[in-house]
């Protein structure tokens, strides 16, 4: 395991981001199940778990190089129930107010 990324279910997660600087761009990300993403934005599992998530780099001059990535997921919150908030101010002589608006 090259790193560990802590993710509540079913958050948005950008496995690009959780690689070390310096690795070699252009590889494959490939899921639990080793099975190939067309993605590199993936959404983490909605069951309590650690996942592995590998990149590899494939060159035909060095032997092809990975690093592995692993997304514990905490079942104490669903990303799909938490509440999005909107913050909006209004400049204004007549409103002075900050009003929270849930969307």
């Amino acid at each position: 395991m090259d790193n560990l990324s802590l993710v509540y279910m079913n958050q948005p997660v950008d496995l690009d981001t959780l690689l070390s600087s310096g690795v070699v761009a252009g590889g494959t990300w490939f899921d639990p199940s080793g099975s190939p993403l067309s993605s590199t934005l993936i959404t983490a599992p909605s069951v309590v778990s650690a996942y592995d998530y590998t990149y590899e780099v494939s060159s035909p001059d060095c032997p092809t190089s990975a690093a592995e990535i692993t997304l514990v997921v905490n079942g104490g919150c669903d990303y799909l129930e938490r509440g999005i908030y909107k913050l909006r101010v209004y400049n204004s002589e007549c409103q002075k107010t900050f009003k929270i608006v849930k969307q």
